[in-house]
């Protein structure tokens, strides 16, 4: 009940210990759990739960192949901790925090570059970093890398590229325009447009376009696992985790073919 007056200073502790371990020994595999065993415990507090999850993007700022050696702890224990709290998880960022783990544990992909600590002097000067730098990687970030556009921005994009309403207003009745008039039409407004600078997106596409490595065959059937816990039950998947939740469950799809 007065674990708020210690977190920060706990959360330094295990930063120091996890973030700048080099190579997976026992001390960082007990700091991993220990993390993952106090989220577990205090998720249900309303007051500390949102830090307690934001503190759990220590294990995505970790060197991969230090991750990659607890991965079977970090699932195992991500998937106790949906069973018992998923229930209290509410804001898209902490979402996208466990499922960015669950991806980088199960599936192998890497661990976004803007979590990556950098390995300068600074980074020695300045030690743990707050909550409110661990949070400044937002999961809007995220979504010019996703792969994949929604409906929503195929279609606002759609709406940016219609002709303005003056170029076909008409002060006269019905306007019958035929197929000579609307290529007619279009060779008049080319030239004046500038060409795409980006190529289109084709929404149907079912290419990934994920960085993925080496996963775990256990950590991948125990993340599956815990996918599947929140997806069967309809109360867990909300409007703020929806994509988020999509495109987890094509991540695994793919990492699952590719064996």
């Amino acid at each position: 009940d007065r674990v708020s007056c210690v977190w920060q200073t706990v959360r330094d502790h295990l930063y120091q210990l996890c973030v700048h371990a080099s190579e997976s020994c026992f001390l960082v595999e007990r700091a991993v759990v220990g993390l993952l065993r106090l989220a577990i415990r205090l998720l249900r507090r309303e007051d500390i739960g949102s830090q307690v999850l934001l503190s759990l993007r220590l294990l995505l700022m970790m060197k991969a192949h230090v991750l990659s050696r607890v991965s079977r702890e970090v699932a195992y224990g991500l998937h106790e901790l949906l069973k018992t709290n998923a229930a209290n998880i509410h804001c898209t960022d902490d979402w996208y925090t466990l499922f960015s783990l669950l991806e980088c544990i199960g599936a192998g992909v890497k661990p976004p570059a803007a979590l990556q600590v950098a390995n300068t002097n600074a980074d020695i000067d300045t030690g743990a970093q707050s909550d409110s730098e661990l949070s400044s990687y937002h999961q809007s970030e995220v979504s010019l890398d996703r792969g994949y556009t929604s409906d929503s921005e195929v279609y606002t994009e759609h709406g940016k590229s219609r002709i303005p309403r003056s170029a076909t207003d008409v002060d006269v009745g019905w306007l019958v325009v035929g197929k000579d008039d609307l290529d007619g039409s279009k060779a008049a407004v080319t030239p004046a447009s500038k060409p795409l600078s980006h190529p289109l997106i084709n929404q149907y596409s079912l290419t990934l376009g994920q960085d993925m490595g080496l996963h775990d065959t256990k950590s991948l059937i125990k993340c599956v696992d815990s996918l599947s816990f929140i997806v069967r039950d309809a109360a867990h998947v909300t409007p703020e985790n929806f994509e988020l939740c999509v495109k987890a469950i094509r991540v695994f799809v793919e990492a699952s073919l590719n064996g």
